[in-house]
C-alpha cells in the first residue's frame, strides 16, 4: 500500500483483486459474475478508469512543514498512549502512565511492580536546520538534552522524518521514516530497556 500516493487507490486495487480471485475460485456463478462486473464497467466513466501512479513532485513551505511536524507529534503522543495502555493490558505487574504536559510536550513511564523501569519525555522543538524537530529524553526533567532527534525531510513526493542519531543506537540515520515509523523508533528506544 506505501506504493500508493493515495490510500484510496490501493484499496481499490486490493478489492478487485480479491473479486477477481473470488471469481476464480467460483467457477459455476463466474459467468454471473462477470456479466455484473460488465454492468458495473458500463455503467463508470472514463474518470474512473486511470493510473494510481500520479504522483508529482512537489517543493514543500515551511508551513507545509510545520503543519506535518504538528501531526507527525501527536500521532507519535496517540501511538505511545495506545502502546502504554496495551502494553499494561497484556502483562501481569506492568503499570504505565501516559501524561500530555501540553500541546508540545508528553511523558511516558513503564513499571514493573511499582518500580520505574523506563521513561521519557518527547517533544515538539521550533523548527530549525541544526537540531531536530521532535525530540526524545530518556530523563523527562530535562528540555535541554535528548537521546534521539527527528527532523522533517521531504523526497520530492512527501514529508518524512529523519531520525538524527539513530546511528548511535544501531539505527540508520540515512532512514527516512513514515509517521508510524517514527513513532516505532522512538517506542523501542523506551521499551528496550524491559526487553
Amino acid at each position: 500500500m506505501s506504493k500508493y500516493p493515495n490510500q484510496d487507490d490501493a484499496f481499490l486495487e486490493i478489492a478487485g483483486a480479491i473479486r477477481t480471485a473470488a471469481n476464480e475460485l467460483r467457477p459455476a456463478g463466474r459467468v454471473e459474475a462477470q456479466a455484473t462486473l460488465s454492468q458495473a464497467t458500463a455503467t463508470r466513466t472514463t474518470s474512473d478508469f486511470r493510473s494510481s501512479n500520479l504522483r508529482l513532485r512537489r517543493a514543500f513551505t515551511d508551513q507545509d512543514k510545520d503543519n506535518f511536524l504538528e501531526e507527525a507529534f501527536q500521532f507519535i503522543a496517540n501511538f505511545f498512549e495506545g502502546s502504554l495502555t496495551e502494553l499494561e493490558r497484556r502483562t501481569q505487574g506492568i503499570s504505565t502512565k501516559f501524561r500530555q504536559v501540553d500541546a508540545n510536550h508528553f511523558t511516558a513511564a513503564i513499571y514493573r511492580n511499582g518500580a520505574a523501569k523506563s521513561q521519557c519525555k518527547i517533544w515538539l522543538a521550533a523548527r530549525d536546520r541544526f537540531t531536530g524537530n521532535i525530540h526524545y529524553s530518556s530523563d523527562p526533567s530535562r528540555d535541554n538534552s535528548y537521546s534521539e532527534s527527528l527532523s522533517v525531510e521531504d523526497d520530492g513526493f512527501s514529508m518524512l522524518l529523519k531520525p538524527m542519531m539513530g546511528g548511535m543506537f544501531g539505527g540508520d540515520r540515512s532512514k527516512l521514516l513514515s509517521q508510524e515509523g517514527a513513532a516505532e523508533h522512538l517506542w523501542e528506544m523506551l521499551i528496550r530497556l524491559l526487553q
